[in-house]
């Protein structure tokens, strides 16, 4: 016990607390639109093709945070013109991008001169191993990024509820898609910090699938899927610190057990 204390009283964890609580709220903000648009796919992709982003910043020997964000909105800000001119479904695109991404990522890691860096904290997650400055960088994002959908709130909202009724009413369609997809692409970069690239569903959809079972209106969403968020980061960070097993893998099973669990309490309508 006395270890366990001095684990959750140590600054690593202080700061993996503070830094997974604002990816969860900024993940969760943004993956209520994500699951009302029903387009879990765009956001996986982002995350993918941002391991191609950590593999630049290893290569130039920067800060894979800032590399990894702006992979992550060059995609983000390509994949709206990528559907408007398609000639494939767009999951097909999806689906296609996102095998081809991590491979690059993988690829480039792979031929990097020197010392190789662990994979596995970029696929899973090393949310305990966040330095001050990351940490910096984490708030700074979640705050820019939930003003910004906060400030367009009301469009957003409009275009993921019904695109054809927000373009009949007269809303700039277009600009707030690329918006979304940038804020998107932002939540997704804070997101793979906790959990990785490849779990970063965790934050992103599971909370909102969770709260969408129980939830009557859109508020609603809106107002709790932010909490779950937050709960499964918290109840992962201190499951894992007791049981001495990673962080990120530990908040994608706790997701997953709430929200079978959850599909299976609720009362059937």
């Amino acid at each position: 016990m006395s270890d366990f204390t001095a684990i959750i009283t140590a600054p690593f964890f202080i700061r993996a607390l503070i830094g997974g609580l604002a990816a969860a709220w900024l993940t969760a903000t943004l993956g209520v639109h994500v699951v009302m648009r029903r387009n879990s796919l765009f956001g996986e992709a982002i995350s993918h093709a941002a391991l191609a982003g950590v593999a630049l910043g290893l290569w130039l020997q920067i800060d894979p945070l800032a590399t990894t964000l702006l992979v992550a909105v060059l995609v983000g800000v390509t994949l709206p013109y990528i559907e408007k001119n398609r000639r494939l479904p767009l999951d097909n695109w999806l689906g296609s991008l996102l095998p081809t991404a991590m491979g690059l990522g993988v690829i480039l890691l792979a031929l990097r001169p020197g010392y190789q860096p662990d994979l596995v904290s970029y696929l899973f997650g090393s949310i305990l191993t966040i330095s001050q400055i990351k940490l910096y960088w984490l708030l700074g994002l979640a705050a820019v990024t939930l003003w910004l959908t906060y400030r367009y709130r009301q469009g957003l909202l409009l275009v993921s509820f019904d695109e054809t009724l927000a373009k009949v009413s007269g809303a700039p369609v277009r600009r707030l898609q690329i918006l979304f997809n940038v804020l998107l692409a932002i939540a997704v970069t804070a997101g793979i910090q906790v959990v990785g690239a490849v779990l970063v569903n965790t934050l992103l959809i599971v909370p909102a699938a969770i709260v969408r079972l129980w939830a009557s209106n859109t508020r609603q969403m809106f107002r709790w899927t932010p909490l779950v968020a937050s709960l499964l980061v918290v109840g992962g960070l201190l499951i894992s610190a007791a049981a001495n097993i990673p962080s990120g893998p530990t908040v994608a099973v706790l997701g997953g057990i709430i929200l079978l669990l959850s599909n299976w309490l609720r009362p059937s309508v």
